[in-house]
């Protein structure tokens, strides 16, 4: 099994990645995702994906994303800002990190 973070798991690329990863459950698992402050998307890869943490850019969006989880009773770290972002990006337990972000 590899684990993957993707960066940027909002946009098409990020979305793209994870259609693959939908495609091969038993060899590829989305262990992080992250969003700029698509909040809404990334609830919906949340709830399928079940990954291990999240960042939301935005720290706003963060502290929402964070309230709907607790609400539904998913127990997920959720990072935010750049500290999050580099957190997410040095996820020890992940193979593979896909960079997916605008810039």
């Amino acid at each position: 099994m590899k684990n993957i973070t993707i960066l940027g798991s909002t946009g098409s690329i990020g979305t793209q990645a994870l259609e693959i990863i939908r495609d091969h459950k038993d060899e590829l698992k989305a262990s992080v995702l992250t969003a700029n402050n698509n909040i809404e998307l990334l609830y919906k890869q949340i709830s399928e994906f079940s990954p291990e943490l999240v960042c939301v850019y935005d720290e706003k969006k963060a502290k929402e994303l964070e309230k709907r989880l607790a609400v539904d009773g998913i127990n997920i770290p959720v990072k935010s800002g750049m500290d999050g972002l580099c957190e997410a990006a040095a996820y020890a337990k992940s193979d593979i990190v896909l960079t997916a972000v605008v810039g």
